[in-house]
């Protein structure tokens, strides 16, 4: 089953972007890894609700973000471990479009979940 949903075109412009706009975190932070749940059988509902990889977020939240893997990638060792590029994160879920959630619901209605 395909869902469809709709996300909002984004761009990025220094100056001019909202707090709240919805940005792809890729472009902003490159170098983050993203592994969407909702993208994969890998969640709780065990079907692809998403149709890509891509991640949405609101601007704020990516530079607060950024901020941070900035920092995470000056970590080159922790515990006695050796990381030649740094450490970074890894982002699992993002920007739920409203039609991705009811279909949650239509799979498995169920509060604690959705």
């Amino acid at each position: 089953m395909v869902i469809n949903t709709f996300f909002y075109p984004c761009s990025f412009t220094i100056g001019q972007t909202s707090a709240n706009t919805l940005v792809k975190v890729k472009e902003i932070i490159p170098d983050i890894e993203i592994e969407l749940k909702y993208a994969t059988i890998d969640n709780f509902t065990k079907q692809i609700l998403y149709p890509s990889n891509i991640c949405f977020l609101a601007f704020g939240a990516v530079e607060n973000l950024k901020l941070v893997q900035d920092s995470l990638r000056n970590i080159n060792s922790y515990n006695g471990v050796k990381y030649s590029h740094g450490l970074g994160l890894k982002i699992w879920d993002g920007f739920r479009p409203r039609s991705v959630q009811y279909r949650m619901w239509e799979i498995v209605p169920d509060p604690r979940y959705v």
